[in-house]
């Protein structure tokens, strides 16, 4: 199965007009994995509460730029190709305080 780029569907977060995510893996086809692009813009937070997943981990690929993450309270600067995991529970957001975009892979995964 493929999902092509110009029939994905994009995200747009309520509480940030400045994240946007891309679904890599939409729901046709049917797997337990689910892929997300997301484009942080400068200066920018994905929330200003945490996400929390209770049934999924999370793993974070910075595809390219910079990025910091929060995970309970602390904080952990991401450079391109660093990968975070994130498991289940744990209270997240990521931000970007450079002057660039930066592009974030997510896949998530039911916890096991």
């Amino acid at each position: 199965m493929i999902s092509r780029k110009k029939d994905r569907k994009i995200i747009y977060r309520q509480d940030s007009a400045h994240t946007v995510q891309d679904i890599l893996t939409p729901d046709f086809m049917r797997t337990h994995i689910k892929l997300l692009m997301m484009d942080l813009k400068p200066h920018s937070v994905t929330t200003k509460s945490y996400y929390v997943h209770e049934d999924k981990e999370e793993l974070a690929v910075v595809m390219s730029g910079t990025t910091q993450v929060e995970m309970n309270a602390k904080e952990y600067s991401l450079q391109e190709g660093d990968v975070v995991r994130i498991p289940p529970y744990v209270k997240h957001r990521f931000l970007n305080r450079s002057n660039l975009i930066a592009h974030v892979l997510f896949v998530l995964t039911p916890k096991i």
